[in-house]
């Protein structure tokens, strides 16, 4: 045994201390040829970095004959690149934009800059002030086609063209998120400390991600690491006048040349929100806790880190009458004092690695594993909670990059998961359930010429749900059941270059979702659906066929893009009121049928050749959803206009100051379902500021927005409060000051 621990301990040495080689690289202006001073320099396979001196110069140290190399700053085109490290010497030439900087996608699955994607990838920043919102969702919204399912401010549940839920997969901290996300009321389950953005694939992409990714993905892009040898630090507070409410956060990276350690925490408590009419809305109050932690070894064969985060969540859920008697004191368990029933609590544990082996020739596999624990307490009048969830979720993705073949690259994965179910509340909404997956898939991609590429696909995948009994009042009231759901999944696109000004992106894919263990089995009310939901356990796999194109033309001063989809779904799994009522409430049944979507974005950028400091940016998003008897399909977005026009300007003791006017229009939709109401058009108008400024060699940020700055009441379609009267919220000042600090460390 010792000799085997010997052994890996040599071999683990070897790789680490090999001897690096220096390379001197000198960033220029293309069309000048002066060196261009503090341009970020991005290395993403290791997620570290560096940036230019005054002169435009950075060092890299490496034994790799080639390095995936990303440079961007504000004024030029950004640079991806895999650099040969064939000169000692390097010189690299930026083209002049002004146009927004574009960065690498991590969840498209090859490297390429947002808008080179053979995939439908969109990216927003967490910490925009342009996206400010009260919940993570909020923020998502800033994307043209991806809408909120809100349960009042706290709990967002993403829609992405009109699909969301388990047909939308999560992935953060390197692995898919696993948080009963079945529920309606049931939010994102993912903390926003330690995330620099947000990706989101739209459309079918259960190729690369499997079962729930049938309507897209959302992918949690990780912060990179504090620059080589230096320490950096981060304190910000965050205060939202319209709940009285504070987000108050912290960050500590320290990195030296191989390893990085880096620690988040965030304190959020909001108070009761108010509508446009100034009325406050009642139990509408929440609070969360998040910590993050990851330690990190960037080595020239091996990048390997290990992550914990915990997230704490506590919800109130406003009932349409409150009764007294639902009051619920819990000054013990929670952080910020009272709570008031009916409420949810949540606690969510995730362990994961994330390991990439680096092989020749840009060859790479990658590993990540991990495990997540999530309880999930609903509290309806009692001290105990009446529904308490342990979902625990042991999960891996495996991934293999072949080397480079005559401008062939070739991906070859496999995923899986095994997750149990359990329940120790009073009440059993679903049953105790064991859910087991597995999945192989490969993708090629050619590269015909510069900057076009043709992509294929193949996957297939198996599920296994066991469920137990659900028993109540010694009666079995849903039978124990077993079942299995294969899958086979195909993808095929182009994204294709026709000439300087105009490109054309073009997907064909299949998607797949097996149902889940609610929609299979659920029985009874859960708390804030208002209905008594019962499963079907003969539901099939849903089945998706996805046809996606995009026209973007981009010149000097103009961008433009269209983007119209068709998605059709086979045995496309809703629910179906009926005529019954069980305790008083109306009664649901999971049923099947035939749907089709359609609809599409189109967005525009322009900024005047004479003020490059202006820009106007306007987006248009659609989607129609029909049943296969030409019935409306059930919570389908209004149609959507924003409008935003922003100037950014930079002065000798200010650092960047920089303003925005934006307008978001909601169609009334009136393309409703059964067992839905209309809803009227809104029009509301948001702002912002942001300033940074340079003070002891440090860069403080503070930023100031308002949304809802005429104070609107107003309903949005996928508002669940709206069915029962209750509208969104009004004016809402928020205030945010950044102060971070960096120090570099003594080389050895």
């Amino acid at each position: 045994m010792y000799k085997h621990i010997s052994t890996f301990c040599t071999f683990f040495m070897i790789l680490a201390f090999q001897v690096s080689a220096q390379y001197n690289a000198t960033v220029l202006d293309a069309n000048t040829n002066a060196p261009i001073p503090y341009a970020n320099v991005y290395f993403p396979d290791s997620k570290t970095g560096t940036s230019t001196d005054t002169l435009g110069h950075f060092t890299l140290n490496t034994t790799k004959q080639e390095v995936l190399l990303q440079i961007s700053c504000i004024g030029y085109k950004t640079y991806l690149q895999i650099l040969p490290l064939t000169n000692k010497d390097i010189t690299i030439r930026l083209e002049p934009s002004q146009h927004q900087l574009q960065e690498i996608t991590v969840s498209a699955g090859s490297s390429h800059l947002q808008g080179e994607n053979v995939m439908n990838v969109e990216q927003v920043s967490i910490g925009s002030i342009a996206n400010s919102g009260v919940s993570l969702t909020d923020k998502l919204t800033s994307i043209a086609g991806v809408d909120n399912m809100s349960t009042g401010l706290g709990i967002g549940k993403p829609l992405i063209r009109g699909l969301g839920a388990n047909r939308i997969a999560i992935y953060a901290n390197g692995m898919r998120m696993e948080t009963q996300q079945w529920g309606d009321e049931h939010g994102l389950g993912v903390g926003e400390e330690g995330f620099e953005q947000v990706e989101v694939i739209k459309g079918a992409a259960s190729l690369l991600y499997g079962s729930d990714a049938l309507g897209g993905v959302i992918f949690f892009a990780e912060e990179p690491h504090a620059k080589q040898n230096s320490i950096e630090a981060k304190a910000a507070s965050e205060y939202n006048t319209n709940t009285n409410g504070w987000h108050n956060t912290a960050k500590l990276k320290l990195s030296t040349n191989r390893w990085h350690y880096n620690i988040y925490a965030g304190l959020t408590n909001h108070g009761n929100y108010h509508d446009g009419n100034n009325t406050e809305i009642d139990n509408s109050a929440f609070n969360t806790k998040d910590f993050k932690t990851s330690l990190s070894y960037s080595g020239n064969k091996i990048i390997s880190s290990l992550n914990y985060s915990y997230l704490n969540e506590c919800f109130g859920l406003t009932e349409a009458e409150e009764e007294d008697a639902k009051r619920l004191f819990t000054t013990s368990k929670s952080l910020f004092g009272n709570m008031n029933a009916p409420f949810q609590r949540l606690n969510t544990h995730i362990i994961s690695t994330e390991n990439t082996f680096l092989l020749p020739k840009s060859a790479n596999i990658k590993l990540n594993a991990g495990f997540m624990s999530n309880q999930r307490q609903e509290y309806e009048d009692a001290n105990e909670a009446a529904l308490d969830m342990m979902l625990n979720t042991a999960s891996y993705n495996l991934r293999l990059q072949l080397p480079k073949f005559n401008k062939l690259s070739l991906i070859f994965g496999s995923q899986g998961m095994y997750q149990t179910n359990r329940n120790a509340g009073e009440e059993t909404l679903i049953p105790n359930a064991t859910t087991a997956e597995a999945g192989l898939y490969s993708m090629a991609e050619y590269s015909y010429k510069n900057d076009s590429y043709l992509q294929f696909g193949a996957r297939i995948d198996v599920r296994k749900i066991s469920t137990s009994d659900i028993v109540k009042d010694d009666s079995v009231f849903r039978s124990a059941f077993e079942h299995s759901y294969p899958a086979f999944s195909v993808s095929t696109g182009v994204y294709h270059t026709l000439n300087s000004y105009f490109t054309l992106r073009a997907t064909a894919a299949t998607g797949f979702r097996c149902p889940n263990t609610f929609e299979l089995s659920s029985y009874g009310v859960h708390e804030g659906t208002y209905r008594f939901e019962t499963g079907n356990p003969n539901l099939n796999t849903e089945k998706a066929y996805q046809f996606d194109v995009s026209l973007d033309y981009h010149s000097e001063h103009v961008k433009f893009a269209i983007n119209p989809f068709i998605n059709h779904i086979n045995d496309y799994i809703f629910l179906n009121p009926s005529n019954e009522t069980m305790d008083n409430l109306p009664v649901y049944y999971y049923r099947q049928t035939n749907a089709l979507l359609y609809g599409g974005e189109a967005a525009l950028h322009f900024h005047p050749h004479a003020l490059h400091w202006l820009h106007f940016e306007t987006s248009y998003n659609c989607v129609f959803g029909r049943d296969s008897q030409n019935d409306f399909l059930p919570l389908m977005p209004a149609q959507k206009i924003k409008a935003e026009v922003s100037a950014t300007f930079s002065f000798s003791k200010i650092k960047q100051l920089a303003f925005y006017l934006q307008n978001v229009y909601a169609f009334p939709q009136r393309q409703v379902s059964a067992f839905e109401t209309p809803s009227a058009d809104y029009d509301i108008v948001n702002a912002g500021i942001t300033m940074s400024f340079r003070a002891l060699n440090q860069t403080i940020s503070l930023d100031i927005s308002v949304t809802n700055l005429f104070n609107v009441r107003y309903f949005e379609y996928t508002s669940r409060y709206r069915t029962i009267g209750i509208a969104n919220a009004g004016r809402n000042l928020m205030f945010r000051l950044s102060i971070p600090l960096q120090f570099n460390l003594k080389q050895t």
